[in-house]
């Protein structure tokens, strides 16, 4: 029950640590009328790790539309090594109206006029 039209698809991703404190990290993914990317770095402190990335996307559906935008967020994620517990937490993610996720794109193009609903949520 997958979709009929599926897509092929490449990924890589980097992340180089300067020191304890500060990593940067990228990626990207790309497909047939379809790539997106990220920048984004972290950073090591007293009360947990922090780290703040944005992506970039494009999807052109088989339909003809065009989709570009961005998705930007904020994590927090702290281990406590006395119980060896390690909490994580997506603070704040922001989305604008034309981002699309290789999901979202995808299955678009295995949909009957697919538009993208105001209400829908994305993670």
């Amino acid at each position: 029950a997958g979709a009929s039209k599926q897509s092929d698809f490449v990924q890589a991703g980097y992340q180089y640590g300067f020191n304890n404190l500060l990593t940067l990290y990228g990626g990207t993914m790309v497909a047939n009328n379809y790539y997106a990317f990220t920048l984004g770095t972290g950073w090591n402190t007293r009360i947990g790790a922090i780290s703040v990335d944005a992506t970039k996307s494009h999807s052109k559906q088989d339909n003809g539309d065009v989709f570009d935008g961005q998705s930007y967020q904020i994590a927090y994620n702290k281990f406590v090594s006395q119980t060896s517990t390690r909490f994580g937490l997506a603070a704040w993610r922001y989305s604008s109206r034309d981002y699309r996720t290789f999901n979202d794109h995808v299955w678009a193009n295995n949909k009957d006029n697919y538009r993208r609903d105001e209400n829908d949520i994305y993670d």
